[in-house]
């Protein structure tokens, strides 16, 4: 298993977590919340242990203004807050400008396929 740990990089407000669903077969992003149970830390559901400081849907974007689609998720995470994904595969560790460094996972769920994109890690 590899450990994601949150951060500050990329466009954003603060240290935070920013999960998304990638729908393979779909080839899209879809809600992330009905997966969020995947995501823990020291041992315990990141649900659990932090607030949600954006959700999945529309909004008014907190860096560049006017109403966009937030693919994700936002947890309120300090800085080299340590994020596991269980079931999931490291498929690649990136600098996405914007999304900062993101690590990308893929997971089966009832015999589909996701990827599970955590962004804004540490540098």
């Amino acid at each position: 298993m590899s450990t994601f740990y949150t951060g500050d990089t990329g466009r954003g407000t603060g240290p935070h977590l920013d999960f998304r669903i990638w729908d393979v077969e779909k080839g899209g992003y879809i809600n992330p919340g009905p997966f969020a149970n995947i995501l823990t830390s020291g041992g315990r559901p990141v649900t659990e242990l932090f607030p949600v400081t954006s959700g999945y849907g529309t909004r008014v974007h907190p860096v560049l203004g006017g109403i966009r689609m937030h693919d994700g998720i936002d947890y309120g995470t300090p800085s080299g807050t340590p994020i596991d994904v269980a079931g999931g595969t490291l498929l690649a560790t990136y600098d996405g400008g914007s999304g900062g460094i993101m690590s990308q996972y893929a997971f089966e769920r009832d015999g589909r396929k996701y990827e599970a994109l955590l962004l804004h890690g540490s540098a």
